[in-house]
């Protein structure tokens, strides 16, 4: 377990591959921690340094005080990147990890490499829907809530063909410190980065799963048309949390378009 101090908060990340190699954030999604990407690791070639982490709030990362906005995260990653002597990056988010990365890009444009934008939009949802939810976890807690969340995250065939594990993605989602489910939450409902992705210039690749219920395809190609240097991939068969349902069709798309990039031909 490595714990870093970043912005005041602790925050737990762990770090995989070689101290030189072209370095790959990995930015997870609202009521999840770094563990969605165990299936996606065995994907990533030898040659990348990886960096996974848990936004403050989730998995062993402390629960700041007061309010949390996309910026405060964005933030929190360029820090991590800091404290570990990294210059440029490629993120790779989903969800609100691609809202992050998104932010990042925009407010530190000379550290990002390229975007991975998976399964997320620069407005996700409208404040009504966050207040909803706001309102119910705060009446009720997250468990009486995970079902339904859980329907929205994962295909249908995924949730019949693999009970068992959809057993532990719902532990960890109700595990989540309420506290910290609920600033992101605010986060969301308040970020708007559409004109943030309208202006940046850097390479992106936005992906979609045919079968999310959390962010729909429509609207993730919706987003797409928002940036200026991106292409748009979709994910047959896969809900809201690719790196877990179809961990090897997402590591196909990834790897070929980083390495199409000039960020990493120029590395």
């Amino acid at each position: 377990m490595e714990m870093l101090e970043v912005n005041g908060v602790a925050i737990h990340t762990h770090e995989i591959g070689p101290s030189d190699g072209p370095t790959l954030f990995f930015a997870n999604s609202l009521g999840t921690d770094f563990r969605i990407w165990q299936k996606f690791i065995p994907y990533i070639p030898n040659s990348y340094k990886a960096i996974f982490y848990d936004k403050r709030g989730h998995g062993l990362s402390e629960v700041a005080p007061g309010s949390v906005s996309i910026s405060d995260l964005a933030s929190d990653i360029v820090r991590i990147a800091d404290a570990k002597s990294v210059d440029t990056f490629c993120i790779i988010g989903v969800s609100i990890g691609g809202q992050i990365g998104l932010e990042v890009a925009s407010q530190y444009p000379d550290r990002i490499g390229a975007l991975v934008f998976s399964n997320s939009a620069p407005k996700i949802r409208d404040e009504e829907f966050w207040d909803t939810r706001i309102q119910s976890i705060s009446q009720t807690g997250i468990l009486p809530a995970a079902d339904r969340i859980l329907e929205m995250w994962f295909s249908e065939d995924f949730r019949n063909s693999c009970p068992i594990e959809l057993k532990g993605w719902k532990a960890m989602l109700s595990r989540i410190p309420m506290d910290g489910y609920l600033a992101c939450c605010e986060a969301l409902k308040l970020g708007d980065l559409r004109s943030h992705a309208s202006q940046i210039e850097h390479e992106t690749l936005v992906i979609a799963g045919t079968e999310d219920g959390s962010t729909p395809p429509e609207l993730v190609k919706e987003g797409y048309k928002q940036f200026k240097n991106a292409q748009f991939k979709v994910i047959h068969g896969s809900g809201h949390l690719p790196p877990i349902e179809k961990p090897k069709e997402f590591a196909q798309l990834i790897f070929p378009f980083i390495e199409s990039t000039k960020w990493y031909n120029n590395l």
